[in-house]
Formats: C-alpha cells, sequence, structure tokens
C-alpha cells in the first residue's frame, strides 16, 4: 500500500481540496439563497464535487490523498459559509467521511469502481452528518433539512458517482498519457 509521500502529491491533494471549497461556496450560494434549504447546495453541486474529487485520487493512486483533499477543503472552509455556518467543526464533520472514503479505496485496491463507490458513499454519508452538526449548533432551518434527507442523500451519491465515472473517463482517456502524470505516479 503506497502512502502520499512527496510534496508534490500534498500540493496537488491541497490544490484540489481548495478548489473544492471554492467551487461549493460558488454553486452553494446561489443554490441555498433560492431555496433556504441547508445542504440543498449539495444538489446542484454533487457532480462537480464528484469529478474535482476524484482527480487527486487518480493522480497519486495512494492511501491519504482523499485524507488530505477533504480535510483541507474542510479547513479552508472554517471561516467561510461551505458545509454550514462558518466554525471548527466542520473539520469534525468530514472525519467520518475521509475514514469511509479511505477505507473504500483500500478495500477496492485503487480499481476504478472504488472510486465512483467511494465519492458516492462520502456525498451520501455527508449529508446526515452535516445534519448532525447543524441541529448540534442549533441553525435554525435545520428542521427543513430533516424533511429531506433520504431524497437529498440519494441525489448526491447518484451525483458524485456520475461525477467519479466522468474524472475517471477523462483521466483514462486524457490525462493518464500525459509525462507529468506518469512522473507523479512513479
Amino acid at each position: 500500500m503506497k502512502i502520499i509521500s512527496s510534496v508534490k502529491e500534498l500540493t496537488l491533494c491541497s490544490g484540489f481540496g481548495a478548489l473544492l471549497t471554492v467551487v461549493q461556496l460558488l454553486a452553494g450560494s446561489i443554490v441555498y439563497a433560492v431555496s433556504q434549504v441547508p445542504a440543498s447546495a449539495s444538489l446542484f453541486s454533487a457532480l462537480i464535487l464528484g469529478y474535482l474529487g476524484t482527480m487527486p485520487l487518480l493522480l497519486t493512486r495512494k492511501t491519504g490523498a482523499a485524507t488530505i483533499t477533504i480535510l483541507t477543503a474542510a479547513i479552508v472552509a472554517v471561516p467561510l459559509s461551505v458545509f454550514g455556518p462558518p466554525g471548527p467543526y466542520k473539520i469534525l464533520q468530514f472525519i467520518p467521511v475521509v475514514i469511509l472514503t479511505e477505507a473504500i479505496l483500500i478495500a477496492a485496491r485503487w480499481k476504478n469502481y472504488g472510486y465512483v463507490t467511494a465519492l458516492a458513499a462520502a456525498a451520501a454519508t455527508s449529508i446526515p452528518i452535516h445534519y448532525y452538526f447543524i441541529t448540534l449548533i442549533g441553525l435554525p432551518a435545520a428542521g427543513l433539512l430533516a424533511k429531506f434527507l433520504l431524497p437529498i442523500m440519494a441525489v448526491v451519491a447518484a451525483e458524485a458517482a456520475i461525477g467519479a465515472w466522468l474524472a475517471i473517463a477523462t483521466y483514462e482517456k486524457k490525462l493518464k498519457k500525459l509525462k507529468v502524470v506518469r512522473q507523479l505516479q512513479e
């Protein structure tokens, strides 16, 4: 089992983690402004997040890539209204998601179906965890999310799976052949 170890790999995963947060901020702000339902932004951005979340995993193909990517996204999101109201609880919110994602990838031995499964499971799992934390901190609109937990989980899982599949297709057809990608994976 290979583990993330080089500065290039750490930088790549951190960069994608920050990018995930920016995408969620832009897309999520629009969706939340219209719906006023917490986590509804995930309905719009899960496809993009599935795509961007899979890329560093494919490019490195090492244990720890999901951890660095997801926790960087959570750290960048702490002062922002992304993944819930501002606060350091966001880091705790994503620890179970990281554990689940890494476990699925290790169990799947970094095969393509593992990326799709891991991203779908991570997206779906993040919704009830998010609900728990926004209820814990007393967000008044948390009750609105309770009504839609299962449908939102199903939709974000499907979108994240499609995003992961699109990332795999992009990687297999374009990126895998690039010299810089081969060097990164050595």
